[in-house]
């Protein structure tokens, strides 16, 4: 293989998971609290909530870092036949299927997942506004294994139910654990691309993106070994930045770190300094000085036939992994922090 095709089929690899989509399907009553379970996901207010929208009429989409979600119109109505709904929604192309409930279950949405079972298709079923649950004499785990059994009894079925609270945030850990799991039988990049996006709510989730991070720096630090060796003399400097500004970027997006959030910390948190510091291209360039004597010894030996090129891409790699895996313990010792003060 060519030194062009090995740079080329890195930066493929790369470019294929970063567009990689996950698209989850919401279904369910209006009112039942769709948009508020989306937001509590990601722990971004990116669906409207407490807004009347006819979903009668038509499907809503959101989307943040690679994650799609859709809370589709009802199912089998006047607007939206059973014979026509699949196709016209391209339900085939969803990753995952939630079917969100706050009253009584209903018997359209019974009929939508039997079909979704056919089709071999996941779904989960969550009660949101658990927080609302209450009747006189019988104690919270009574009303929830009353309604585990309706669910399961109308479906025929022993299907898991997750009780959430968008108000209390209670079952949304456990909820955002299943959604990583039940990607597993979809592919390793859909799996990865959810653990980058969902928000972290316990430190085992911060470990998690932890875990991905170092995956993202090892796959960059690739992308950079194969550039170092590119013939054009000076290029390699410039795109090493621009490949982890890029790499650094997406380690921030991973533990959800927004630069108006760090510029408050880093008056009072050291570690959030780091983090800004090298948010931006001179800090990049700052830290590719303290690589200075490798990157010359790099420039030289990518001129020398095949020994000299081996030692260029290893001098980029090791370069960009430790630059890498340094940035990502920064952001994580700040993540931490943030999560430790609430």
């Amino acid at each position: 293989m060519s030194i062009l095709s090995d740079y080329e089929n890195l930066k493929k690899e790369c470019e294929d998971i970063e567009n990689e989509k996950v698209r989850i399907a919401l279904f369910g009553q209006p009112g039942a609290g769709k948009s508020s379970l989306i937001n509590a996901i990601i722990g971004q207010d990116i669906a409207k909530v407490g807004q009347q929208v006819d979903t009668t009429m038509q499907a809503e989409t959101y989307e943040y870092n690679g994650l799609v979600f859709v809370d589709l119109p009802g199912y089998d109505t006047s607007n939206f036949p059973a014979d026509k709904f699949f196709e016209q929604f391209k339900v085939e192309e969803f990753d995952l299927f939630l079917c969100v409930f706050s009253g009584k279950f209903h018997e359209e949405d019974t009929t939508f997942f039997r079909r979704l079972r056919e089709q071999g298709k996941v779904c989960l079923f969550i009660r949101s506004k658990a927080d609302d649950l209450w009747q006189p004499g019988k104690s919270i785990e009574e009303l929830k294994k009353d309604i585990i059994q309706d669910v399961q009894k109308q479906l025929a079925e022993q299907v898991e139910v997750f009780f959430t609270s968008q108000r209390t945030m209670e079952g949304i850990s456990e909820l955002n654990e299943r959604l990583f799991r039940s990607l597993e039988a979809v592919s390793a990049a859909k799996k990865e691309r959810f653990a980058r996006a969902f928000k972290a709510r316990t430190e085992e989730h911060l470990n998690l993106k932890k875990e991905i991070c170092k995956k993202m720096v090892t796959r960059y630090s690739g992308l950079a070994a194969a550039n170092a060796i590119n013939p054009i003399p000076g290029i390699d400097i410039s795109l090493d930045i621009g490949i982890i500004y890029k790499l650094f970027s997406q380690v921030r997006d991973t533990y959800g770190l927004e630069k108006g959030q760090i510029e408050k910390l880093a008056p009072f948190l050291p570690v959030a300094n780091n983090v800004l510091k090298y948010a931006v291209n001179e800090g990049i360039a700052a830290l590719l000085k303290q690589y200075a004597g490798k990157q010359m010894m790099r420039g030289i030996s990518k001129y020398v036939p095949i020994v000299g090129q081996g030692i260029a891409a290893s001098m980029g790699f090791a370069m960009v992994k430790l630059a890498g895996n340094a940035y990502v313990e920064e952001c994580h010792k700040l993540a931490m922090e943030i999560f430790s003060s609430k």
